[in-house]
């Protein structure tokens, strides 16, 4: 009883500070109960673009018995602490990031674990299904999401995924940002192909040329300066 009351005291307080935390509105919550054991993981549900976010999980061992519990976790497209985290090499030369922890629970006591992010993308980030060892036998926490919203701090930052779509607030129409919106707004949308920019028909569409062509410009005028130069040449010299 007593043990089951410190939990509900550690999740109040986690909760509580994933409600009032800054952009962070509302906690996900998973559960998984094996036997005894019962494993909690929160995390907020919001946040902004580059903030770092807590990950955290409860464990619980109801058992008279201690109990060798092993969880380990992917990590996705963020930043966070690579001194603590493993990984393994894909096929393709990729690294696939992971957090592992091994823990000797004690009889009718509970402990926390957790980690820290950066989600990199605005949109959905995913919190992989941890994977759950509880002496040899496996399970799998549910998956969970962190929603990842602009930063309102006076500029569209398209490098981390802002756009005049998902981020209206920082990016107006026309910018470059990935998004061709083909608004009448008196700019050339560099975004935009041709001319299906209305602001682009009267000659304002942007050009943009690729260094591989611009080196075959350049070439292809040395070249032609070069010809021309030995057709003078050759016909000076034919002259009586």
């Amino acid at each position: 009883m007593k043990m089951t009351i410190r939990v509900t005291v550690l999740l109040i307080s986690l909760l509580g500070l994933a409600l009032f935390s800054p952009s962070s509105i509302l906690a996900d919550m998973r559960l998984e109960t094996i036997g005894n054991i019962a494993v909690y993981r929160v995390a907020p549900s919001q946040a902004t673009i580059g903030q770092k976010v807590w990950v955290t999980f409860i464990l619980e061992n109801g058992a008279n018995v201690a109990k060798n519990i092993t969880i380990v976790e992917k990590i996705g497209n963020a930043d966070f602490d690579t001194s603590e985290a493993k990984y393994i090499e894909t096929p393709y030369g990729m690294k696939s990031w992971y957090y592992e922890w091994k823990i000797k629970l004690p009889p009718k006591t509970n402990t926390t674990i957790g980690y820290w992010l950066i989600p990199k993308q605005i949109g959905s980030y995913v919190i992989s299904p941890a994977r759950i060892d509880i002496d040899g036998k496996t399970s799998y926490l549910q998956a969970g999401s962190i929603e990842i919203k602009c930063l309102t701090d006076g500029r569209c930052d398209a490098q981390s995924g802002e756009n005049y779509l998902n981020c209206p607030e920082e990016c107006t129409t026309g910018l470059a940002d990935g998004i061709c919106d083909s608004a009448a707004d008196g700019r050339c949308d560099p975004d935009c192909e041709k001319a299906f920019d209305p602001d682009c028909k009267a000659g304002k569409i942007p050009i943009r040329l690729s260094r591989s062509l611009i080196v075959y410009l350049i070439g292809g005028a040395v070249l032609f300066t070069i010809v021309i130069v030995v057709v003078v040449a050759l016909l000076v010299r034919r002259k009586p």
